[in-house]
């Protein structure tokens, strides 16, 4: 192991949000609606599959495959990432804010 190796310290929880964000500049302004959206999976709390249905609903023959959902989560260095538009990006907070929802009571009588 190289010296520079040695002394690198780990990286604080907060800093990777950083670097991502970075990232995510980097890769042009499309970029930022996909750390948003990993940060809208992230904060629901749910599986990657469930996240995706919940993120179909609605789209009709625009649905996501598995494959596109992928792309759409990748991180911008990688060649998979595929950016996010963000017509979609709204979609997706809508979806998840409706998800997110405790559900409605019924008539109680």
């Amino acid at each position: 192991m190289s010296p520079s190796m040695m002394s690198a310290s780990p990286a604080l929880p907060g800093s990777q949000q950083s670097a991502n964000d970075a990232q995510a500049a980097d890769a042009g302004p499309d970029a930022g609606n996909n750390q948003r959206l990993r940060d809208l999976v992230d904060a629901l709390g749910v599986s990657p599959a469930v996240a995706l249905t919940l993120f179909n609903r609605g789209l009709g023959t625009s649905a996501h495959s598995d494959s596109e959902w992928k792309a759409l989560m990748a991180s911008p260095s990688t060649p998979r990432f595929r950016p996010l538009d963000s017509r979609l990006l709204a979609h997706a907070e809508q979806a998840f804010a409706r998800a997110a929802r405790p559900p409605r009571r019924g008539i109680q009588g």
